[in-house]
Formats: C-alpha cells, sequence, structure tokens
C-alpha cells in the first residue's frame, strides 16, 4: 500500500508513477541485471589487491602473498581444529578474519554479507516464516538485479531477514557471537571515522 500511493504521488506531482525508480539513473546509468565486471573486480580486489588489478600484472607481490598465507593458514586451523581445542580455533579464525579484512577492506565486507547472506538465508528457510523468507530472497533479487555494485552492503543492513537468520545461527554458536559483535564494532568506528572526514563509506 505504502509503495501504490507514494506510486500515485509521484504520478500527480511528476506524471511518473515510478519516478523515484527512474531518477536513480542520475546515480547509476542505465545500468540493469547481475553486474558480472563489478563482483567479478570486486573478486580479484580481494585476492590480488587493487594496485595489481589496476595496472594488469603482479606490481605488488604482498598482497597475493598475504592472502594466499591466510587462506592456507584457515586451512591448516580447520584441518586441526579438534587438536587446537575450540577456544584456539576461534580466536584463530577470528585473528584471520580480521587481518582479511585489513588487507581487503569493503570488497570482502560486500561479498560476504551479499553471498554469505544468501547462503545463511537458504539454510534457515525452514526455521523462518515463509514470508520472511520469499521477502529476504526477494530483497536479495532486487540488489543483485540494479546492475552495479556500489552501496550493496547497505541494502543488505537492511534485510530483516537476513538478521532474523544470523540471530538464529548465532543462538546455536553463542560464543561466536562476541568476536562478531567486536568486529562490527571495530566496522561502525571506521565507518564514523571515515563519514566525520567526508570519505565515502556505503
Amino acid at each position: 500500500m505504502g509503495i501504490s500511493l507514494y506510486s500515485l504521488y509521484c504520478q500527480i506531482k511528476f506524471g511518473d508513477a515510478l519516478a523515484f525508480i527512474h531518477a536513480q539513473k542520475a546515480w547509476r546509468g542505465d545500468a540493469t541485471g547481475f553486474a558480472w565486471q563489478g563482483w567479478w573486480q570486486m573478486l580479484m580486489q580481494i585476492t590480488i589487491g587493487f594496485t595489481n588489478w589496476k595496472s594488469g600484472y603482479i606490481k605488488n607481490p604482498l598482497h597475493p602473498l598475504f592472502f594466499l598465507i591466510i587462506i592456507v593458514s584457515g586451512c591448516f586451523l580447520w584441518r586441526f581444529r579438534v587438536h587446537l581445542g575450540m577456544i584456539k580455533f576461534r580466536y584463530g579464525l577470528y585473528f584471520l578474519w580480521l587481518w582479511l579484512w585489513v588487507l581487503t577492506k569493503d570488497e570482502l565486507v560486500k561479498i560476504a554479507l551479499v553471498f554469505g547472506g544468501i547462503y545463511l538465508l537458504w539454510l534457515s528457510r525452514a526455521k523462518i516464516p515463509l514470508v520472511t523468507v520469499v521477502y529476504g530472497f526477494s530483497s536479495f533479487a532486487l540488489i543483485l538485479n540494479t546492475g552495479i555494485t556500489t552501496s550493496v552492503e547497505r541494502y543488505t543492513y537492511g534485510i530483516i531477514s537476513l538478521s532474523m537468520a544470523f540471530g538464529l545461527l548465532l543462538s546455536h554458536y553463542p560464543r561466536w557471537g562476541y568476536p562478531i559483535m567486536y568486529f562490527f564494532g571495530i566496522l561502525m568506528f571506521t565507518f564514523s571515522i571515515r563519514f566525520a572526514h567526508a570519505l565515502w563509506v556505503a
């Protein structure tokens, strides 16, 4: 009803019921559909680094080297998790995630939120109401069909279905909640600093 009434207002005021959608072209142009190039660019920036992707060759070998070390360390942690114990395993993964985030920044958060969120919603589909599941997948379909990757993390934050699925997951693994809260606290702090310095946030 809200969208219908707003469309009616746009029709009366501007002569275009979908003016709020057409106005987005000033921001994103005529781009629609799945942004293959944007997601591929993000994946490349995560794995080989922005400098290497931009120059077209390995100009800075440290980024891919660190990325490889993090991935191999994560595999070793998983392989020997029983011998290490859950506490060391958990803190080891948390440290590797922080290191990966410092290395890759926003691109990692975007990919983890969108594609990790879709997977999490699929895993939780039987535990949350059907209307919530449909709303969640519909929201992700809209996000992936914009033709751009700008601000996808901001759109994902607003999907209530994802928050419910994430809450259900953490109810089964409550000890993971503390490092996750610390990470989002760090994220909020860095966003605040960037916003205060008039830098791009999301």
